[in-house]
């Protein structure tokens, strides 16, 4: 199969004619605004980062407290049955009191987590506005999708959607706005396509664009049944290898150096929480069928799907 190499800004062979200067006026005004508001966000993230920040050892030395306090309880229980009654109680109530401190301080570290998270997917959003070169596009892509953040859940219980292999549910929605997934008929060839989200026409539409369009910004409204959700979170193979793709597993992935996601089988899942899948695409002019196999990120290995039978790709106004 040949691996198609598409090019950032790509001009017609045929000297197809390039958009008048009013539309390209509107789209680089566009695009500047938007980089205003994205350094707009990144300060007020820095900000509430600092404040969370600044908040969180007053957390940490309740719950150090708390929990010494319990600590403190198991020391066995007095033999008089009234006071053993009376001192379960004591203890039950100083436990109760860690418990909720610890809970406490978790949902705070988890809101720092969260809003570097944000910073992340801004940071990408920032640095892809001011690439030159489809090299360089595909460089930021790795990085990016090689800091996807680990999840850090329970080590028993279930494991949510868009955590590594975990597929998202039928009636989640696919993602918000600038989130990656991939798209088959935002463009004009007949693959599926690395997108960004610009908006939720509906729960069963949406708007994309091309992640290698950075200036034309043409979106196209594209089914939900046409969209697949990437993952949120790396899965760690160490706490929670049912989320990962077996060895042998048929999934879509992102062919190196493209983006463009194509069928292929899982050689080698990852043994730690910073490796990457060992993927072997199709490859017909292979005698195995399958090319050799190469490293491929968590991010950019989703469960396979068919590609929909064509028909007419419907491109929404800007």
């Amino acid at each position: 199969m040949r691996r198609r190499s598409r090019r950032i800004n790509p001009t017609s062979p045929n000297g197809e004619k390039k958009e008048d200067e009013d539309e390209m006026r509107a789209a680089n005004e566009a695009l500047l605004e938007k980089m205003k508001e994205d350094e707009e966000e990144i300060r007020a993230v820095n900000k509430a980062l600092l404040e969370k920040y600044h908040e969180l050892p007053a957390k940490h030395d309740e719950t150090t407290e708390s929990v010494k306090a319990a600590q403190a309880q198991i020391e066995g229980l007095p033999d008089d049955s009234k006071t053993r009654t009376q001192s379960k109680e004591n203890k039950l109530a100083v436990y109760k009191t860690a418990q909720e401190h610890c809970a406490t301080e978790r949902t705070a570290l988890q809101g720092i987590l969260d809003e570097l998270e944000r910073l992340r997917k801004l940071r990408f959003e920032q640095k892809r506005r001011n690439l030159t070169s489809r090299g360089s596009l595909m460089t930021l892509l790795v990085e990016h999708a090689s800091s996807l953040p680990l999840f850090t859940g329970n080590v028993e219980g279930p494991i949510p959607s868009l955590v590594g292999a975990i597929p998202l549910s039928p009636e989640d929605p696919i993602g918000a706005k600038d989130d990656l997934v991939a798209a088959y008929g935002a463009g004009e060839e007949d693959v599926w396509l690395l997108a960004e989200i610009v908006e939720a026409e509906s729960l069963s539409s949406y708007k994309v664009r091309d992640i290698e369009d950075v200036t034309s910004l043409k979106n196209y409204s594209i089914p939900r049944d046409r969209l697949i959700a990437l993952p949120h979170y790396r899965a760690d193979p160490r706490r929670h290898a049912d989320a990962l793709f077996p060895k042998d597993a048929v999934v879509l992935a992102l062919f190196p150096r493209t983006t463009c996601f194509y069928k292929a089988i899982v050689d080698t899942p990852p043994a730690g929480p910073n490796d990457e899948y060992f993927i072997a695409f199709e490859d017909e002019r292979s005698q195995t069928g399958y090319s050799p196999p190469v490293r491929v990120v968590q991010m950019f290995v989703i469960t396979f799907k068919e590609k929909p039978k064509k028909t007419n790709r419907r491109k929404s106004a800007k």
